[in-house]
C-alpha cells in the first residue's frame, strides 16, 4: 500500500484551512486496533489492557465501550486522511493489523487518504506543522499538557485556545474520567462554528472523535497525538526516550 508523504498532507490541509473548509485527519495504532476488533477478533481481556492503558480503569459497561467503537468508526468513515501503521509496525502483527484489516473489509482504503500513522512525527521532524498553524485563522488544542504558553511563543500565535483533558493513565497513574465525562462534555463544546479553525488533538483513542467534531463544526481536526507529550518533555512514548529536546519548544525552529 503506498502510504502519501507528509508534506502532501500537510499541503492538502494547509489548503483546506485556506480556502476555510473542514477536514480531519486522524491516526490509528494497535490501541484502536484493539478497539476495532472488538468483539469479532478481540476479546474484553485484550482490549480491557488498552482501557487500562487510556483510563486506568477498565469497568466500562458493553454499552460504554459501543459507543467509543462506534464513534472511532464514524471518525474513520468520515475522515479526509487515515494513517494507518506502517510495514514495520505491521511486521509485529497482532493488534497493529487491525486498523488496515477493517478498513479492507468496509472498502474504504480507496475512498480516503492513506499515509503513515507516524505523520506526527514526520509533520514535526519535516518542518511542516509550522506550515499548517500559520494556514489557519485560529488554533485550539485538546490535551492534557500545560503547553499554551509555550506553543503561542513557538507558533507566533496571538491567542491560543486550549480544551484541557486528563492525562492518559499510562504517565497520570490514576483513573480518570475522560470517558464518559470530559467527553460529553466536549460533544457540547465542539460544537461551536469552527470554521477557518484548526484544532490540535493529542487524546488517545477518543481524540479521533474529537477531530470528527471538529470537522462536523466546520473546522480542521489534526491528530497530532503523543508529540504533545514531547512538546512538554514528558517521556510517554519510546521514540521520546532520549531525545526530549529534539521536541520541546524553545530548541528548533520556530524560535529561531
Amino acid at each position: 500500500m503506498n502510504l502519501t508523504p507528509a508534506a502532501d498532507v500537510a499541503a492538502f490541509v494547509s489548503a483546506r484551512l485556506r480556502s476555510r473548509h473542514s477536514c480531519s485527519v486522524i491516526r490509528l495504532g494497535d490501541g484502536e486496533g484493539r478497539l476495532l476488533g472488538w468483539p469479532e477478533r478481540v476479546d474484553m481481556p485484550a482490549l480491557a489492557k488498552h482501557l487500562l492503558f487510556w483510563f486506568g480503569r477498565c469497568d466500562f459497561s458493553v454499552d460504554d465501550v459501543t459507543r467509543m467503537k462506534r464513534d472511532l468508526e464514524y471518525a474513520i468513515y468520515t475522515a479526509d486522511i487515515v494513517g494507518l501503521p506502517n510495514e514495520s509496525n505491521c511486521e509485529k502483527g497482532g493488534h497493529w493489523l487491525e486498523p488496515e484489516l477493517w478498513m479492507r473489509e468496509r472498502g474504504l482504503l480507496d475512498r480516503h487518504i492513506i499515509c503513515d500513522h507516524e505523520l506526527h512525527l514526520q509533520l514535526w521532524r519535516e518542518g511542516l506543522l509550522p506550515e499548517i498553524v500559520a494556514s489557519a485563522e485560529r488554533v485550539s488544542l485538546i490535551t492534557c499538557r500545560q503547553v499554551v504558553d509555550e506553543m503561542r511563543e513557538f507558533f507566533r500565535l496571538d491567542t491560543l485556545k486550549c480544551y484541557k483533558i486528563p492525562e492518559e493513565a499510562n504517565t497520570g497513574r490514576q483513573a480518570t474520567r475522560h470517558f464518559p465525562d470530559i467527553y460529553n462534555q466536549l460533544f457540547e463544546e465542539l460544537k461551536h462554528n469552527a470554521i477557518g479553525e484548526l484544532v490540535l488533538v493529542g487524546a488517545g483513542v477518543l481524540g479521533k472523535a474529537y477531530c470528527s467534531w471538529a470537522r462536523r463544526a466546520g473546522g480542521v481536526g489534526l491528530d497530532i497525538g503523543s508529540l504533545f507529550d514531547g512538546f512538554a518533555r514528558v517521556d510517554s512514548r519510546s521514540y521520546l526516550s532520549g531525545h526530549l529536546d529534539e521536541f520541546g519548544l524553545g530548541t528548533k525552529g520556530g524560535n529561531e
